[in-house]
């Protein structure tokens, strides 16, 4: 009878500390990570924080797999490390994609403080001009009815207001309709080609190409019939 047994057959398999750990970390980080995510795509601040740190968790989680597989059965715990790998990547994609969320609204943010800003001075140049629009929105500044506070940028605020807006309210009459197009950024102001529109009651709304070219072509009929000078965009 063969009483022999190979030393490997022996050796009792046991848990991957490292498994456990990482497992651990993803559970009690996870929550943390999410906070963190929506806080600095909120705040702008501390960006990829969030996903540089579960990057960290999923290299942990990989080489405790890789450690794992090389044991020859003497490790286990492959499940946890599985588990944990799953938990922080989805922690990870959604911190990405918070923080490109951000990047890609965050001057639309920017650009409807302008615009707000912009509505408030033709208001208040409509009111010492009876009701009449300024010719362009340098004379907004040039008249202190523009400060421009909430332009951002090394640019003074007559070479913003030219580079990133275009006005269409130097023929319109007063009372004009409430729907019509007064201010608009330029295309590629956004990278996601989308454009803030100020209109003649004081809304803005954010477009996509193809709805602010249909406002631009609903804008031009009513002008036409109003005598005016048909408005043509910088981008077709």
């Amino acid at each position: 009878m063969n009483t022999q047994v190979n030393n490997s057959q022996c050796k009792k398999s046991k848990v991957s500390s490292l498994a456990i750990w990482v497992l651990v970390l993803a559970l009690l980080s996870s929550p943390l990570l999410l906070i963190f995510a929506l806080e600095s795509a909120r705040s702008g601040e501390g960006a990829w924080v969030s996903a540089t740190m579960a990057g960290i968790l999923v290299l942990l989680e990989i080489i405790a797999l890789i450690r794992i597989n090389r044991s020859k059965g003497l490790l286990t715990g492959q499940g946890a490390a599985v588990v944990a790998f799953f938990i922080t990547l989805t922690v990870g994609v959604f911190s990405i994609y918070a923080n490109f969320t951000h990047l890609r609204f965050l001057h639309h943010v920017q650009c409807f403080s302008v615009l707000c800003d912009v509505c408030d001075a033709l208001e208040k140049y409509q009111s010492d001009h009876q009701g009449n629009y300024p010719p362009d929105l340098i004379t907004l500044t040039e008249g202190n009815y523009l400060d421009g506070s909430s332009m951002r940028g090394s640019e003074d605020i007559n070479s913003y207001l030219i580079n990133q807006y275009r006005y269409h309210g130097a023929d319109l009459p007063k009372n004009s309709p409430p729907d019509m197009i007064l201010v608009y950024d330029k295309f590629g102001t956004h990278e996601d080609r989308y454009r803030d529109v100020l209109f003649t009651n004081g809304n803005i709304e954010i477009m996509s190409e193809r709805v602010f070219h249909k406002g631009l072509a609903r804008d031009n009929e009513l002008r036409e019939k109003m005598g005016l000078s048909i408005s043509t965009d910088d981008h077709k």
